[in-house]
């Protein structure tokens, strides 16, 4: 029994670490790809879940980044949202020489690239 219990937690660590460095990976390929300075150091914070953002704050996270945030180049490529999505999110702080920037970018449970859905300057 101890086993079995023992496994089962293992699993769950290591998919939850697979899920950590697919996020990762995604969110730096979409600040690469979407980030006005590519050149910037960037640090992920950690990947969380969150069924409490409907389609209109993810509408309004949208509209704000496209109305102000000037790291990015715009218009940013996001991914379909459905209020039935429950989203990951991940926390970054962008370092471009001596300014710093953290930001908090939401994604689609699939971790596949172009699965950002919004980003909030923090």
């Amino acid at each position: 029994m101890k086993k079995l219990l023992f496994f089962l937690v293992l699993m769950a660590a290591l998919a939850s670490c697979g899920n950590n460095y697919k996020a990762k990976s995604v969110v730096e390929k979409f600040l690469d790809d979407n980030l006005v300075n590519p050149d910037c150091e960037v640090r992920c914070l950690g990947l969380k879940s969150t069924n409490k953002i409907s389609a209109d704050v993810v509408r309004h996270l949208q509209e704000q980044a496209a109305a102000g945030d000037s790291l990015f180049k715009h218009p940013l490529p996001y991914a379909a949202f459905s209020t039935t999505d429950t989203l990951y999110y991940e926390r970054v702080t962008i370092i471009h020489h001596a300014d710093t920037f953290v930001r908090t970018v939401y994604l689609l449970p699939s971790l596949e690239d172009g699965c950002v859905v919004a980003v909030k300057e923090n």
